[in-house]
């Protein structure tokens, strides 16, 4: 633990590798130090009310998002999740930032920001199926970039799709190709029928029997 404080870790970061392993850790480090997340510029807006942050944030891809400060306290994430502009209070409190207790654990809005851009805001909100994947400013910026990247995903995910279709077609067909084929009954002498003749109901169950008034 000595050793790793002497690179300049800060706590979060030493808990984060206890937690994690190293290896992990560093993994999900470099995915975060390449994201435009780390510019603050892109996504805080300290003076943007509701209203401007619906404004910038209309017709945005799911996860483009900022973050503000409240006339009333704290702060508040807005965030594009379904085609809808969503809300979101930060609380800042001693323990540091967060959507609510006991995860106000972030020192600072950044780390917030980092944070989520990996990880699911369904922690807190089962509607908000998304990542803060996209800082508005840089959603404005690399918006014929990001449409095509959006796209190539989308074939993606379809091509996925069709496959796995496919996979579970053939074998479903292979199950069933498989599958022993009956081999039909010999039928006795008292199973079988005279030529043309129906089998006369066992008068328990004869039509006479049955009753037509309920």
């Amino acid at each position: 633990m000595k050793r790793l404080k002497g690179f300049n870790l800060t706590d979060d970061d030493l808990n984060a590798i206890l937690e994690m392993g190293f290896a992990n850790w560093r993994q999900q480090y470099e995915s975060v130090l390449n994201l435009p997340h780390r510019n603050e510029s892109y996504w805080f807006l300290k003076d943007a009310t509701r209203r401007d942050a619906e404004e910038l944030l209309r017709g945005s891809p799911s996860g483009t998002f900022l973050i503000r400060a409240r006339n009333a306290g704290h702060y508040a994430l807005s965030i594009v999740c379904k085609g809808n502009v969503q809300h979101c209070i930060i609380y800042e409190t001693e323990s540091g930032f967060g959507f609510a207790a006991p995860y106000n654990i972030y020192p600072t809005l950044k780390k917030l920001v980092e944070h989520y851009a990996t990880n699911s805001l369904e922690e807190h909100n089962d509607t908000l199926t998304t990542t803060l994947r996209l800082p508005v400013y840089y959603w404005e910026q690399n918006r014929a970039q990001i449409l095509e990247e959006l796209e190539m995903e989308r074939e993606q995910e379809a091509e996925a799709a069709a496959a796995s279709a496919q996979t579970s077609l053939g074998s479903s067909s292979t199950s069933t190709s498989s599958a022993p084929i009956p081999t039909p009954r010999a039928r006795s002498d008292q199973d079988q029928v005279d030529g043309g003749e129906t089998e006369t109901p066992p008068a328990s169950i004869s039509p006479s029997n049955f009753s037509t008034s309920q």
